[in-house]
């Protein structure tokens, strides 16, 4: 399942400030951001604990998946900033893992902050297949992964990687594994 990269980044609040400026950065600290709040909401408010946390069902329909086209090339305008020293900047959605937990049944909390999900036992990685490299994206559950939820948002857990590519056509597969659960997805990088 592919996405529009434009409405994908739109959806997340997303912009770049100049031609310096990357989405991934933006995406990234907004991310974090919300997560930071959340947490810090979730623990005032319960004293600490998580007694008030419920295991979140019905939705698998999430799937794995790498945002934009199958194709990507440093040469397209769209994806030049995409390539940095860490290597190529990936991103996507994933399924929800077994055992995805929220303290409320909504979006937002009483103070009006995303109520982000304590993510279930995964894992998340890659593999640039043209190197053999291969490199875990998120690992783990609670706050301890990359993988992120916001509660009851209608959309999908969210992560991103960089991934060291070489000159030449990279294929880079993404792997997310949660309680037997496998989904796979794949693009076809090309550092020109």
């Amino acid at each position: 399942m592919r996405k529009n990269l434009g409405r994908n980044h739109a959806e997340r609040g997303c912009i770049a400030l100049d031609e310096e400026s990357v989405l991934r950065s933006c995406c990234r600290a907004t991310i974090l951001v919300f997560c930071s709040l959340a947490v810090a909401a979730a623990l005032s408010g319960c004293g600490g604990s998580s007694s008030g946390e419920h295991v979140v069902n019905g939705f698998d329909d999430y799937r794995l998946s790498i945002t934009g086209p199958e194709t990507q090339s440093s040469a397209d305008p769209d994806y030049q900033h995409w390539l940095s020293d860490e290597g190529w900047y990936l991103e996507g959605d994933g399924f929800l893992p077994p055992g995805t937990t929220c303290l409320r049944r909504t979006c937002l909390d009483s103070d009006g902050f995303i109520e982000s999900a304590w993510i279930g036992e995964h894992e998340l990685t890659w593999v640039n297949e043209t190197t053999g490299a291969s490199g875990i994206i998120s690992q783990g559950s609670k706050f301890e992964s990359s993988l992120w939820w916001a509660c009851y948002c209608d959309t999908p857990p969210q992560w991103s990687a960089w991934v060291p590519i070489v000159p030449g056509l990279n294929r880079i597969v993404v792997t997310q594994r949660a309680g037997g659960l496998v989904q796979q997805d794949a693009v076809d990088v090309t550092w020109e």
